[in-house]
C-alpha cells in the first residue's frame, strides 16, 4: 500500500519551499546595490497588477477544475456503493441459496475493487475486479432464470449491475486525471515572477519588501496547496478511500 503524508505535512512542505524563495528574493535585494535607488523601482508596478491577476486567475481556474474532478470521483465512488445496495434489495425475491451466492459475488467485488485502489492511479485496471463482473453477469443472466424469478426482476439486476460497471469504468477514468506538468510550470512561474516583482517595487524599503513577501508566500503557499491536495482525487493526503464500497459490501456478509 502507498504511505501518504498528512495534509498538515504537504502545507508545511510547500511553506518551505515557498518561504525560502522570498527569503532569497529578500536577502538578494536588501544586499543590492539598488536597495537604495527609489527610481528604479517604480516600472515594476505595472507588472506585478499584471502578474499578479494572470497568477491568481490560473490559479483559480487550477483549483475549480480540481475540485470538480473531486466531486465526480466522489459520485462515482458512491455510485458503485449504491449500485451493490439495490442488487441487494432486487434480490430479495431470489431464493436463500441464489441469494447468498449473489452476495457472494459482490462481496467479492467489493474485495477486489478495493485491492485494485493503488494500481488505478498508476493506470492498471484489476483483472480480478473485472473477473467479478464478468460472473456476476454470467449468474444473473444463467442462474437466476433457472431459479423461477420473473424477468422483471432479472431486468432490474442486469441494469443495475450495468451501474455498477459503468461506475467503476468512471472512477478508473477518473484516476488518470491529475494537473498537467505544464500547468504546474505554468502558475509556479507566474507565482515566482509575482514575488520577484514584489520585492523589485519594495526594493528600498526592506520592511515593506518583508511585510509584502510574506502575504505573497501566504496566498502562494494557499493555492498550492489547495491545488497539490485535490488534484489527484484517489492519491495524497486527502484521497478518496474504497470505505463506502466495503461498506455496502458489509451487509452481503
Amino acid at each position: 500500500m502507498r504511505t501518504y503524508t498528512t495534509p498538515a505535512g504537504d502545507f508545511f512542505l510547500i511553506l518551505a519551499a515557498v518561504s525560502a524563495v522570498a527569503v532569497l528574493l529578500h536577502l538578494a535585494f536588501y544586499l543590492s546595490p539598488l536597495r537604495g535607488d527609489e527610481s528604479k523601482s517604480k516600472p515594476s508596478e505595472n507588472l506585478q497588477a499584471i502578474v499578479g491577476a494572470m497568477f491568481a486567475l490560473s490559479m483559480a481556474f487550477l483549483a475549480n477544475a480540481t475540485w470538480a474532478t473531486d466531486d465526480r470521483a466522489r459520485e462515482a465512488v458512491n455510485a458503485e456503493a449504491r449500485s451493490i445496495r439495490l442488487m441487494e434489495i432486487y434480490a430479495a425475491p431470489l431464493d436463500p441459496a441464489l441469494h447468498e451466492q449473489l452476495d457472494g459475488l459482490l462481496a467479492d467485488y467489493a474485495d477486489a475493487a478495493a485491492r485494485e485502489w493503488d494500481d488505478m492511479v498508476g493506470g492498471r485496471a484489476s483483472e480480478e475486479a473485472e473477473q467479478e463482473l464478468t460472473e456476476a453477469y454470467g449468474f444473473i443472466l444463467g442462474g437466476v432464470p433457472a431459479g423461477g424469478v420473473t424477468p422483471l426482476v432479472q431486468q432490474r439486476l442486469l441494469v443495475t449491475l450495468d451501474g455498477l460497471s459503468a461506475a467503476r469504468q468512471q472512477r478508473l477514468s477518473i484516476a488518470q486525471e491529475s494537473v498537467r506538468v505544464w500547468q504546474w510550470f505554468l502558475v509556479v512561474g507566474l507565482a515566482l515572477i509575482l514575488m520577484v516583482a514584489i520585492a523589485t517595487e519594495q526594493a528600498a524599503a526592506p520592511a515593506a519588501r518583508l511585510r509584502a513577501l510574506a502575504i505573497a508566500v501566504a496566498a502562494v503557499t494557499t493555492m498550492f496547496f489547495v491545488v497539490l491536495t485535490y488534484q489527484h482525487p484517489f492519491s495524497g493526503s486527502a484521497s478518496l478511500t474504497p470505505a463506502p464500497i466495503l461498506e455496502a459490501a458489509k451487509a452481503l456478509r
